[in-house]
């Protein structure tokens, strides 16, 4: 992933459950069940390792998720 697309605290996303860890997308295939997208629109307030926290008003609570589970919508805070 690119420096441009990193995501980082701040940044606003949006969850892609198709995404996500080698193993995670075997047992989503081998399940019946549609996946679904958790949020779309949230955004990342702590990251930790190699997990993202997110915050989002179609949340209960606050969650993490791989980085690979989310598309960031916005550009850089940064830019003008």
């Amino acid at each position: 992933m690119s420096n441009k697309n990193k995501i980082s605290v701040g940044d606003l996303v949006k969850h892609r459950p198709e995404g996500g860890t080698a193993v995670m997308r075997i047992l989503n295939k081998l399940t019946a069940d549609e996946i679904t997208s958790d949020f779309s629109l949230g955004l990342v307030i702590e990251r930790k390792g190699k997990m993202c926290r997110v915050f989002s008003s179609q949340l209960s609570g606050v969650m993490w998720y791989e980085p690979s589970e989310l598309v960031k919508l916005a550009g850089d805070r940064n830019e003008e």
